[in-house]
């Protein structure tokens, strides 16, 4: 879904790592690859900037995904698992799409959203975002679904800034099977935190002027 190809990964292989690396206009794809490393990266002006399906496992540590005009980061397919840790990600649509089993695990990064919403799980596996601050674009900040036919799962975004330390507030910006019976999805999102969590890169003093 990224558009222009700057980079793609295929087969089984395991143990890359892109690290320092500038894409413009162009998305990198990784499709089957076991263990791979993006790392001090930075993405831009792309439909979808990176994208991890078929299978694969990737590490984002440290990169800044910007700038695209859909999602900033694509995870897609069964057995795909996709790790962020102390990046940014934005999306003129949402920042994340997980879909089709896929699953995601964040930590630490500053997630900010779209017309759509922030993250959306599409009948996704089990995920987890946590000690991430999530920028709201558009309510919804949340969107998950999951068919009933393939089994309830519960998403753990517990332990994150919302932009409000409102309980009220947060569980309006979530939308999952609390709002339809039909969705067998929860997202659980208490306790959670009462400020910007800094990444590595970034003081708290630092995020805190950022959304002032």
């Amino acid at each position: 879904p990224g558009g222009p190809m700057g980079l793609l990964f295929l087969g089984t292989g395991n143990g890359v790592l892109v690290q320092d690396c500038f894409f413009d206009g162009v998305s990198a794809t990784t499709q089957g690859e076991f263990g791979v490393t993006f790392a001090q990266c930075e993405f831009k002006n792309a439909v979808v900037s990176l994208s991890v399906d078929q299978g694969g496992h990737c590490l984002v540590r440290d990169c800044r995904i910007f700038d695209c005009s859909s999602a900033g980061l694509w995870v897609d397919g069964y057995s795909t698992v996709c790790e962020v840790e102390d990046s940014e990600i934005s999306g003129a649509a949402s920042a994340i799409y997980v879909r089709q089993y896929a699953q995601l695990v964040a930590n630490q990064s500053i997630l900010t959203g779209g017309w759509r919403c922030v993250v959306e799980f599409a009948d996704s596996e089990e995920s987890q975002i946590s000690d991430c601050h999530l920028v709201l674009g558009a309510s919804p900040a949340i969107r998950s679904f999951r068919l009933p036919e393939h089994g309830e799962v519960f998403h753990d975004l517990r332990n994150n800034y919302w932009g409000t330390e409102d309980a009220d507030e947060i569980r309006a910006l979530i939308l999952d099977g609390t709002d339809d019976p039909d969705n067998a999805s929860t997202v659980l999102f208490e306790p959670f935190a009462g400020g910007p969590v800094a990444t590595q890169e970034t003081t708290l003093d630092g995020l805190k002027a950022m959304y002032r």
